[in-house]
C-alpha cells in the first residue's frame, strides 16, 4: 500500500490572476532550503476556468518529477493553502472545488505572511515571493482546511451580510441629513434613504421565506429569538455567521469567533490595559451590541452583571454584557428547549461530606505533620 507524501503549493490570489509556488520534503523530511524560496517552482495563472485547468495540469507534470527523487512506496499528495482575500479567495476556492472536489484547501489569516516574512528577514515584495512564503509557511506549520459552510447556511449568511450592509449605508444616510441645509441635497439624500429603506424591507420578506422553506434553520431562529432582545434578524444573522453548533468544541471558542475574547498586553514595567482582540467577525459584534440595548434590561443576569462591574467604564461593561449574552444565545443553541428565565433552586443546600476514603487520607496526612522532625525540634 502506498503511503502519502504531503507536497504544499501556495497559492497568492490577485484580482485577475493568481501566482502558485510548490514547496516539499523529501524522503527524509528535510525542507528543500539549500536553494533557498527563490528557486521554488512558480506558475502564473489567470483566474479562469482555464487558468485553473492549466493549474492541476502543472501539478500533475511536476509531481512525476517529485516521484522520481522519493521512495518506490509514497504517492504525492497535494494541499494548497491561500490567504483569506474576500471575494477573490473564495471565487478561486469554488473553481478549484468544481475542478477537483476533493482538493485540500488551507485558508489563512493574512497577517501570517508579513509575519513569516518578517521572522525568516525577508524584507521584499512581490507575488512571486508571496506564493512561495506561502508555500513554505504550509510546510513548516501545516494549516487545517478551511471549513466549508453547509449550503442551507451559506445562503443564509448572502442575505443577513446584504442586510448588514444596506443597514450600514442607511444609516450614513440618516446622519448626513442631518447636516444638510440646502432643500435641493436633502431632497437627494431622502430620494436615496427612501430606495435603501425599500431594498432592506424587500430583504427582510425574502429571509423570512428563507427560512420558511428551511425547517431547521427556522427551529434554530425561534430559539434564539425566545431571548429578550435579540429578533429575527439579529437571530438569523448568528446562525448565519456560525454555522452548525458541532463547528466549534467550547465556548471559548466560540467567543474566540466573534472577536470577544481579551488581549492582555504586559511586559516588565510595561503594563497596558486589556482590551477586546476584536479578531473575528465584526458583524457579530454589530448585532450583540444592539441586541443589548434592550436585552440587559430584561434579562436579570445581565443587569446584575453591569452593576457588579463597577470600576469600568460604561462601554467597557456593555463589552462584558454582550460577551455573556453571547454565552447565553449559545448555551440555548446547543440546548433543547427555547429559553427560560433563571430561577434559583428551591432545594436546600447539603454540607458536603467528605467520603470515608478521604477522611481516613486526611486523618493520615496531619498525623504525619504533627511528629514530622520540624515539630520535634520546636
Amino acid at each position: 500500500m502506498l503511503s502519502e507524501h504531503i507536497i504544499w503549493v501556495g497559492l497568492d490570489v490577485g484580482k485577475r490572476d493568481t501566482v502558485c509556488a510548490i514547496d516539499w520534503l523529501d524522503d527524509n523530511q528535510e525542507l528543500n532550503r539549500n536553494k533557498g524560496l527563490t528557486s521554488l517552482a512558480v506558475k502564473h495563472i489567470t483566474n479562469t476556468r482555464e487558468g485553473v485547468k492549466d493549474f492541476f495540469t502543472w501539478l500533475k507534470a511536476n509531481q512525476k518529477h517529485i516521484e522520481e527523487r522519493l521512495h518506490p512506496q509514497r504517492k504525492v499528495v497535494y494541499r494548497l493553502v491561500m490567504e483569506s482575500t474576500g471575494c477573490y479567495s473564495y471565487r478561486l476556492i469554488k473553481q478549484l472545488k468544481a475542478a477537483k472536489p476533493d482538493s485540500y484547501i488551507a485558508l489563512i489569516n493574512p497577517a501570517k505572511v508579513p509575519a513569516f516574512k518578517k521572522f525568516n528577514d525577508i524584507e521584499s515584495k512581490t507575488d512571486k515571493l508571496d506564493a512561495q512564503c506561502l508555500a513554505r509557511l504550509g510546510t513548516t506549520q501545516k494549516p487545517d482546511a478551511m471549513y466549508e459552510m453547509p449550503a442551507d447556511y451559506a445562503g443564509l449568511k448572502r442575505l443577513t451580510r446584504m442586510n448588514a450592509s444596506l443597514t450600514k449605508i442607511s444609516t450614513i444616510l440618516k446622519n448626513q441629513l442631518t447636516n444638510l441645509d440646502d432643500p435641493g441635497e436633502r431632497q437627494i439624500f431622502q430620494n436615496l434613504l427612501k430606495s435603501v429603506e425599500e431594498q432592506l424591507d424587500g430583504l427582510v420578506v425574502k429571509i423570512r421565506e428563507y427560512l420558511r422553506s428551511h425547517a431547521a434553520l427556522q427551529e434554530r431562529v425561534t430559539k434564539l429569538d425566545s431571548i429578550p432582545g435579540i429578533g429575527m434578524i439579529i437571530a438569523a444573522t448568528l446562525i448565519a455567521e456560525y454555522g452548525p453548533e458541532d463547528r466549534f468544541q467550547n465556548i471559548r471558542q466560540v467567543v474566540s469567533f466573534a472577536g470577544m475574547n481579551p488581549k492582555n498586553k504586559c511586559s516588565g514595567t510595561s503594563v497596558k490595559s486589556t482590551r477586546l482582540s476584536k479578531q473575528g467577525a465584526p458583524v457579530i459584534r454589530q448585532m450583540l451590541y444592539m441586541a443589548t440595548l434592550t436585552a440587559q434590561a430584561r434579562i436579570p443576569i445581565l443587569d446584575a452583571l453591569s452593576k457588579r462591574l463597577t470600576n469600568l467604564t460604561p462601554m467597557q461593561k456593555r463589552c462584558a454584557v454582550m460577551r455573556k449574552l453571547l454565552m447565553i444565545c449559545w448555551s440555548v443553541l446547543c440546548g433543547t428547549e427555547n429559553y427560560k428565565e433563571y430561577q434559583p433552586s428551591s432545594k436546600k443546600l447539603v454540607p458536603y461530606e467528605a467520603p470515608a476514603t478521604t477522611k481516613r487520607r486526611i486523618k493520615r496526612e496531619r498525623k504525619k505533620r504533627s511528629f514530622s522532625p520540624e515539630n520535634d525540634a520546636d
